[in-house]
């Protein structure tokens, strides 16, 4: 990586990325997506805020979105499909890579990666948003469709709002805090699957990592469901909140604060990775790795 960082080339190529994620085919899983997310977890708040006639905190649904084991087991699997194809490789790539140098065609590759990233979280939680936002208040305090539904129904209610909000949350923390701390997690989770993708491709093994990310995704939702002790050595069990907390004592069971420096650890191995990666990519076999 001999060239020097130009952050016109820089941002071209950023550019050339996002135009082309925008105009793929494969966005159309962000729909499915949506749908299934307002069918698993939008639709039975609403319901649950309708049967006792209170608004919900506009927070909750996203809240609850991110902490659902579904959810969760979908949100890699759509992003990943979506970045399946890039850094793409074609016939002009083995004149751009030459000409702007290898260094700035990975920063390059990193900033859009980190863009797309950003734009499917906003998506999620600006969807989500509007769906709900004619039923909803904004504050840093939990409903009481969350906290008082089961009782104000004295446990018949036709929806579970503790598999949608759990109590380890909404006795834990505030809504903003449990938002906020919920998307680092999951943000921190999903770069280090784009950076681990990014390293099999320049290794020329895009398919095997691909496979290897989502097998340790379904690994360890189906850890996480069945809470055994060994899920933490899956680093999707780490992106889920309410997993770390107790049920009602102010005691973690695994700390936030740890699984997000294991994140920055994650990806920061991997940057250097990347970097040493790509700074010796055979052309070819970044094609291949592309293809295959």
């Amino acid at each position: 990586m001999r060239n020097k960082e130009s952050w016109k080339q820089i941002v071209s190529i950023v550019r050339s990325e996002y135009i082309k994620w925008l105009t793929n085919g494969k966005l159309i899983l962000l729909a499915v997506l949506a749908v299934m997310i307002r069918e698993i977890v939008i639709l039975p708040i609403l319901a649950a805020a309708d049967e006792i006639s209170q608004p919900i905190n506009i927070l909750e649904p996203c809240i609850a979105q991110v902490n659902s084991n579904v959810i969760l087991l979908l949100i890699p699997l759509v992003y990943l499909v979506l970045i399946a194809d890039f850094p793409s490789v074609d016939g002009n790539t083995y004149y751009l890579i030459p000409r702007i140098g290898r260094r700035n065609w990975f920063l390059g590759e990193l900033l859009f990666q980190l863009t797309s990233l950003i734009c499917y979280l906003l998506f999620l939680v600006v969807s989500t948003m509007i769906q709900v936002a004619g039923h909803s208040f904004f504050a840093n305090g939990w409903s009481l469709v969350v906290t008082d539904y089961k009782a104000e129904l004295m446990g018949r209610g036709a929806v579970s709002m503790e598999e949608l909000v759990p109590p380890n949350l909404h006795f834990q923390m505030a809504p903003a805090g449990a938002f906020c701390l919920s998307y680092a997690l999951v943000f921190l989770f999903l770069f280090v699957c784009g950076q681990v993708l990014l390293w099999a491709t320049l290794c020329g093994k895009k398919l095997i990592g691909f496979w290897l990310i989502l097998s340790s995704v379904a690994m360890g939702i189906a850890l996480c469901a069945a809470k055994i002790r060994w899920m933490w050595l899956f680093p999707v069990c780490h992106s889920i909140l309410w997993l770390h907390y107790q049920d009602y004592y102010r005691e973690y069971v695994f700390s936030p604060w740890v699984s997000l420096m294991l994140f920055v650890v994650f990806a920061a191995v991997f940057l250097f990775l990347n970097v040493r990666q790509a700074a010796k990519v055979n052309l070819d076999i970044l094609r291949e790795g592309n293809e295959g």
